[in-house]
């Protein structure tokens, strides 16, 4: 595929410039391709460690924040959350609830000594 090469080769691009040792970081985000979610995260850490990178931390980033539950005046309760998702996100997830994509990924590599 096209695109995977180029990525590759942005990918064996950071290897060279950084330094032994050196770190890059990379946000990235599952996506939604024919109604199912695709693992990106897991296929760019695939991709990385294939240049020489080593996976030191993955972190999640939360793109939702719950701020507990308020009651309504009838009585009712209501979640209160905020959410930092695009406009068209957030359509498509009104439409298909079940394909939610609640956050970031941050992978953090490293450059092993000695290369």
């Amino acid at each position: 595929m096209k695109v995977w090469s180029k990525m590759r080769r942005a990918a064996d691009q950071t290897f060279i410039l950084l330094r032994p040792g050196g770190h890059a970081i990379f946000v990235t985000k599952r996506f939604v391709r024919d109604k199912a979610i695709i693992e990106f995260s897991q296929q760019w850490t695939q991709l990385c460690q294939a240049c020489g990178f080593r996976l030191v931390h993955w972190h999640k980033a939360w793109l939702v924040e719950h701020n507990g539950i308020a009651l309504t005046l009838d009585g009712g309760e209501v979640e209160r959350k905020t959410e930092r998702k695009s406009f068209f996100r957030r359509l498509y997830e009104g439409k298909n609830p079940h394909n939610a994509i609640d956050w970031e990924d941050v992978l953090c590599f490293q450059k092993p000594m000695g290369q």
